[in-house]
């Protein structure tokens, strides 16, 4: 019916031959061919014209189907050479192997955008018209100027010998010319600023030849015509714009970079950094550094032996400091309070923080590090995130001008050593009320705590307990030394009261002058008081079976709090159903101190190769971030016992990362209103969560990334398209990392395949709050916008990606997610991560007695997992085994 109603005269008069060859199928129903039998001894052929357009097509899938893909795929294999090659002999012109190349890849990048299918391709090749070519090159030249009909500008300048493809030009064209690349106000006004550097450093008259601007007369045309079109969207100026050479619109003018002034330092921007504050101030040195060898590199020395000195300084405090009465007040409380946050940071660095230098350098790297200094300014901000902005200042022999970079540390108001610094003082306070003749062993007390316990993720427990902190009103330590029933004669009871002691002086002084600070002075004294106090429990005869062990047990944790009416006979029981270890527990203190140890020696030792290794592709953040999730702090303790006295178990899961661990188990509540609350900041820089820290690779990414890569080695079905589950109640953001990894590597082998890969993630989770997930999610969607005008996302362009969020309940052994299960998952791959919570249920547990081994039995299952270790020859490492270890 088309072509017996198309307006132009030829089709209508083929379609009557065609009527009087009664070949027109009438019933719209194609399966009666199937049978058709020739009525001679001849071969007998049925072709079928239009079959797409037939409802019982499908009927017919065992024919050879004729279809573009099918051209494509099995006669052009996936290639126009053949076609290129058929145009240039039809013309005379000589031609060379890379000038097929060159036309193929144009082509190609047509089709695969979507710009074009194989039948325009074909009558772009048959309208070509190449009688003006000497050679392939005059013939490449005359396609780039010939792609109008695709709706594209003239792309003559491009030089097929650069090192980018075709491909990223196309993108950016179409980006251009639909007006999506201005969209946004942000990247107008950059454009227009960038046109008016181009025409502050170039004198304008003779700068572009006339076939780059044949429809303007002048440059001062051509420009003032770019800066109408970004401003207005002007029609008229697109359809002048589109007949000049696009090379010369992105790469000679919006591409300009204004040439750097002699003896000035290059200008850089701020990079926003998240972590520990040692981790921190590593990261900044580790980007210097590769920006250091680059620039060594470039003026021909070895930057191991030009290295000479490494200043860190710290430049802006941006808080959130609103008590006080006046600016004035709130500056001098700014002033404190970032003191006591980076106390001891800058003597950690000193200390053992040494890069091994050379001959001339007289052994060692000079490092000075003042991150807090009279001179440090201040900036009031009561919406925006807070921060500390510090430089990192490498200077070299030979290399010129020193390589200044600029960090700033994230500081949001649940960052975890801001938590931890609140909930330190908070102790030392109440600690001070507690005292019981002049000792205090304290179990810690907190609001919301059961919401605390069923926190899904890092930064909901964070939330959670700064929530706790600042609406507790009562006193949040309760002073184990103060129970009745203590038997001062107790031999036990020196050992107790020493560690009480040693802990007060710890906490205090963390309290005043910071963490990093009393890790340094005090921390020693209060690791030998607690190894003695479980030695002496643990080995002396008189003192094993003192009940003031119990005291020992509970120490240092975050506990549920009693009823009134239990009074103090719950100190004295030997089980306890949670806790939360937080950094007040010594078990802890003590891993964050290995914690900063290993990160420094694992720098000092990958730095100093990273600066002999040849080339200039050092110092990747890849290579460092893996030492950081080595240095993960795991697991401060190894469970706690739980159930009767008489059948004790060991409860072994242990959920947390950072400064905060959770142990055991509560029964299942929701948590109130008040916790759930999130407090965003506003933010005009830039989107809440990076590039860098959404596609952040970390080990557990790379393993999940690697699964993904050999399944689709192993499974042809899978380069079409791949489904994937992850049971996941952590951070999703290595489930991103590892997809965008896998969708990068799957697109880019796929390359010219014209239909897009399929990709499905479905996510499951117990928790009932979807924020955390939702965050990332919403995060994540909006990079496969940005796809569109992106080059480095450009893979989603070539991806059918989708997403869902999937609740299970963890009731009756998992019974809706195993129905779910059996009742047919489609799913080719499954992850199950922290999928068996270890010791949930509680393992047998019965003390074992060293004198008599065979007469009692350990059982519960061991599972050994790869964690870190670092023994310094100048300090002790060894972990100590605390009583709740054992």
């Amino acid at each position: 019916s088309e072509w017996q109603q198309d307006d132009n005269p030829a089709v209508r008069e083929a379609f009557g031959k065609i009527a009087k060859k009664n070949w027109p199928d009438q019933n719209g129903n194609l399966t009666g061919y199937r049978n058709t039998c020739s009525t001679s001894d001849k071969p007998f052929v049925v072709l079928l014209i239009g079959v797409d357009r037939v409802t019982d097509s499908a009927s017919l899938a065992d024919f050879h189907h004729c279809d573009f893909e099918t051209i494509w795929k099995t006669e052009l294999g996936r290639s126009f050479a053949a076609w290129i090659k058929s145009k240039f002999s039809e013309a005379r012109i000589g031609y060379e192997g890379e000038h097929v190349a060159h036309f193929d890849q144009v082509l190609k990048a047509i089709v695969q955008r979507g710009l074009g299918d194989i039948l325009q391709v074909s009558s772009l090749l048959e309208e070509l018209d190449l009688s003006a070519a000497q050679d392939g090159r005059d013939a490449e030249m005359i396609l780039l100027q010939s792609l109008s009909r695709f709706h594209l500008p003239s792309f003559v300048g491009f030089r097929f010998s650069g090192w980018r493809s075709f491909g990223p030009y196309l993108e950016d064209a179409v980006s251009f010319f639909s007006y999506d690349a201005f969209l946004e106000d942000r990247r107008r006004q950059n454009a227009l600023k960038t046109i008016g550097k181009f025409v502050e450093h170039n004198q304008l008259g003779e700068l572009f030849d006339q076939s780059e601007r044949p429809a303007f007369n002048t440059d001062e045309e051509f420009i003032s015509g770019l800066r109408l079109y970004i401003e207005n969207a002007d029609v008229a100026a697109r359809e002048k714009l589109l007949q000049c050479d696009f090379m010369a619109i992105r790469d000679r003018v919006l591409g300009f970079r204004a040439p750097r002034t002699t003896g000035t330092r290059k200008k850089n921007s701020v990079k926003k950094l998240s972590g520990g504050p040692v981790e921190v101030v590593l990261a900044g040195i580790w980007r210097s550094l590769a920006e250091f060898k680059k620039t060594a590199s470039e003026v021909g020395v070895f930057a191991h032996e030009a290295l000479r000195e490494i200043r860190i300084k710290g430049e802006l405090f941006k808080h959130d400091t609103t008590d006080g009465e006046n600016n004035e007040e709130r500056l001098l409380k700014a002033r404190a309070y970032i003191a006591r946050l980076l106390g001891g940071v800058d003597e950690f660095i000193k200390e053992y923080l040494v890069l091994p230098g050379t001959d001339a350098s007289d052994g060692r790297i000079m490092i000075t590090s003042s991150l807090v200094h009279e001179n440090l300014a201040y900036q009031s901000s009561r919406t925006a995130e807070p921060f500390l902005k510090f430089s990192v200042e490498v200077i070299g022999e030979g290399c010129g001008d020193p390589v200044v970079q600029q960090f700033a540390w994230r500081l949001p108001e649940i960052e975890p050593y801001r938590v931890a610094d609140q909930l330190i003082r908070r102790a030392a306070s109440d600690i001070k009320e507690n005292k019981t003749a002049d000792y205090c062993l304290p179990a810690f007390h907190v609001p919301y705590y059961e919401e605390l316990l069923l926190s899904k993720d890092d930064e909901e427990t964070r939330r959670v307990l700064l929530q706790c902190i600042q609406d507790d009103e009562s006193s949040s330590v309760f002073n184990l030394l103060g129970v009745a029933g203590i038997d001062p004669g107790d031999p036990f009871v020196q050992d107790i009261e020493r560690l009480a002691f040693e802990y007060d002086k710890f906490i205090q002084t963390a309290a005043k002058a910071g963490l990093h600070q009393a890790l340094l002075t005090l921390w020693d004294d209060l690791r030998k008081a607690y190894e003695q106090a479980c030695d002496t429990y643990l080995q002396s005869p008189e003192c094993r079976k003192s009940p003031l062990a119990t005291l020992l047990y509970r120490s240092f944790l975050v506990i549920q709090r009693r009823p009134e009416a239990e009074g103090d006979r719950w100190v004295w029981g030997g089980d306890e159903p949670s806790a939360v270890v937080t950094v007040l527990h010594p078990a802890l203190l003590e891993m964050l101190q290995a914690h900063i140890i290993y990160l420094v020696s694992a720098f000092i030792s990958v730095a100093s190769k990273e600066l002999r290794a040849p080339g200039r592709r050092s110092f990747r953040d890849v290579v460092w971030q893996n030492y950081v999730d080595l240095a993960q702090i795991q697991m401060p303790l190894s469970g706690i016992l739980k159930g009767h006295p008489r059948d004790l178990r060991l409860d072994t899961s242990i959920r947390g990362e950072n400064l905060i661990h959770r142990v055991g188990e509560i029964p299942g509540t929701e948590a109130s209103l008040t916790t759930r609350l999130l407090l965003r900041y506003d933010s005009v820089e830039e989107e809440d969560v990076s590039d860098a820290e959404l596609f952040r690779e970390t080990r557990e990414s790379t393993l999940m990334y690697r699964i993904l890569r050999d399944y689709r080695k192993l499974h042809p079905h899978s380069d079409d398209g791949l489904s994937i589950a992850v049971y996941q109640n952590q951070d999703i953001q290595p489930v991103i990392a590892a997809v965008d990894r896998f969708l990068v590597d799957t697109c880019r082998e796929r390359g010219e395949e014209p239909h897009k890969f399929s990709m499905s993630v479905t996510l499951f989770t117990e928790s009932s709050d979807d924020t955390s997930v939702s965050r990332w999610i919403s995060q994540w969607k909006e990079r496969w916008e940005a796809a569109e005008n992106q080059g480095s996302l450009a893979h989603y362009r070539q991806t059918h990606l989708s997403v869902a969020h999937r609740i299970v309940s963890s009731d009756n052994y998992y019974k809706q997610f195993s129905k779910l299960i059996e009742d047919g998952l489609q799913i080719d791959i499954v992850f199950l991560n922290e999928f068996i919570n270890a010791g949930s249920e509680g393992n047998a547990f019965e003390a074992v007695d060293e004198y008599d081994v065979t007469s009692r039995t350990l059982k519960f299952p061991v599972l050994e997992k790869p964690f870190c270790s670092s023994i310094d020859p100048g300090r002790e490492m060894q972990r100590a085994r605390v009583l709740s270890n054992r």
